[in-house]
């Protein structure tokens, strides 16, 4: 449904806690997200964790 919205310019993916959490350090990615789902159950670190990282990081 997103990829279909012309408003919607990139999505970008993270297969596990450490991905996401790597991707959102990228001054690059960091730009241009706007709204950032987690899935609780994902391996290397859990939704809440990768939170809980963002939030001791200030992405």
């Amino acid at each position: 449904m997103l990829q279909s919205d012309p408003d919607v310019n990139e999505i970008s993916f993270a297969f596990d806690g450490l991905e996401a959490i790597d991707n959102l350090k990228d001054k690059k990615v960091k730009e241009y997200i706007h709204i950032l789902f987690i899935d609780h159950h994902m391996p290397g670190k859990t939704g809440s964790e990768v939170v809980e990282e963002i939030k001791r990081i200030q992405i």
